[in-house]
């Protein structure tokens, strides 16, 4: 008897089913095919985990959309011993996962997290399969929740996508197939070269960039080079072109030369959204200060939209002053602005993708703390231990068991005590 298409997807969806399996014996939905835009309730026990016995527990979702990977925090209730929480899935969300965790104690289920995929009528919505399959893959899981990176099992995930929806456009087709040219077995090969074979018909930037990746990553390198050139005469302001000129400016060492191709690349890309534009910027803000040219630091200070990267440039630049001991009239100005701008942000937080509010308050009070840090250090090299204590208390009881933030306060301590000593 011939295999059922579902038999030879076998080992994938045991996969899948072991997965939720694991998932259910502790942390239980409402709902066992959840769905775009419902409320989904959900039950958790402690119990047995090294969260059990923990005073403060909270939870987080991670919602993969392949867009704007919102994340919300969840407000749990104590239900004898288990844990109730509810949260409304994004109508765009593919896949999701959830973080129980108290501080850093995290339960991430045996490092395989608790995934989960979205539905529509008890099937999985196209890009589920390929969503669970990135965040098994990526930095996502394993930075956010401590899930283990499992490249077999994404590997599984990837082609479940492609036999269920081979011809609806993929959220992270070059993660999947840069996948399988690390496996460099035979069974992977044939399938680059028959998607290769399929991409160099195809007339999109996009379907060729992935096609000159695939060459080589398969050691063709005459044909990935011939594509490359082919997308530059076909796309001369497209995508390709544009990244090869920002990583140019990224990777320019001197600043002036930053500068300039910057201001060549504003000319010709007035209206570039590409997410990396900030980050030439502050290469130019911590150039210009490093040089002492405080006035074109300033003009492009002003570009950066995103507040919390310019007090990074202002912190590093400062901190850098203090640890040689010189310019340390303006590092106290610039370790001021840093302070100021993170304290700023906390009142009015921006939104991130993969950062619920919670995270974000979390991200930026350690940035602020951070460079309070920095500012003590600069105020008590100027010997303004008053000053220097007054902050510095504030990041020793946010880091009470950091090691150097203790030997910091214990020295500006000390040393405010011996100056009020000497006043008599």
């Amino acid at each position: 008897m011939k295999p059922h298409k579902s038999m030879l997807l076998l080992p994938a969806a045991l996969l899948v089913m072991h997965n939720a399996s694991a998932q259910k014996s502790r942390l239980v939905l409402s709902d066992n095919y959840p769905s775009a835009s419902e409320k989904i309730n959900f039950t958790y026990s402690p119990t047995g985990t090294l969260l059990e016995g923990k005073k403060e527990v909270s939870a987080q979702v991670f919602f993969i959309d392949g867009k704007n990977f919102p994340a919300v925090d969840i407000d749990l209730k104590t239900k004898g011993r288990m844990l109730e929480g509810g949260f409304t899935i994004p109508a765009d969300a593919k896949t999701f996962f959830i973080k129980i965790f108290s501080n850093e104690d995290i339960d991430n289920n045996n490092s395989k997290g608790f995934i989960y995929m979205v539905y529509k009528d008890r099937i999985p919505v196209a890009g589920a399969y390929e969503s669970e399959a990135f965040v098994l893959n990526s930095e996502v899981g394993g930075r956010f929740a401590k899930i283990k990176a499992d490249h077999d099992a994404a590997i599984a995930l990837y082609k479940q996508e492609n036999e269920a929806y081979p011809e609806v456009v993929k959220l992270f087709d070059h993660n999947y197939y840069y996948l399988l040219s690390r496996n460099r077995d035979t069974v992977s090969r044939a399938i680059l070269i028959s998607k290769l074979k399929n991409l160099e018909r195809n007339t999109s930037e996009t379907e060729l960039h992935l096609a000159a990746s695939i060459s080589g990553w398969l050691g063709q390198k005459t044909s990935a080079d011939s594509l490359n050139n082919l997308i530059k005469v076909k796309f001369p302001n497209g995508e390709t072109i544009t990244n090869e000129e920002i990583y140019a400016i990224l990777d320019e060492k001197v600043t002036g030369k930053k500068d300039s191709l910057y201001k060549v690349f504003i000319s010709k890309y007035p209206d570039s959204k590409n997410s990396n534009l900030e980050n030439i910027q502050a290469q130019i803000v911590v150039g210009y200060l490093e040089a002492g040219n405080i006035e074109a630091a300033e003009k492009y200070a002003l570009l950066i939209q995103k507040k919390s990267t310019l007090a990074g440039c202002f912190n590093d630049v400062a901190y850098e002053w203090a640890t040689m001991g010189t310019n340390l009239g303006l590092a106290e100005k610039l370790s001021k602005r840093s302070v100021n701008i993170m304290l700023e942000n906390l009142k009015h937080p921006d939104s991130m993708p993969f950062y619920s509010s919670g995270g974000i308050n979390q991200l930026y009070k350690d940035m602020y703390y951070n460079y309070s840090d920095s500012y003590a250090f600069i105020l008590y090299l100027q010997k303004r231990y008053g000053e220097a204590l007054k902050y510095q208390k504030g990041v020793y009881e946010y880091y009470k068991h950091n090691r150097p933030i203790i030997e910091h306060y214990v020295l500006i301590l000390n040393n405010w005590v011996n100056m009020l000593n000497a006043k008599g």
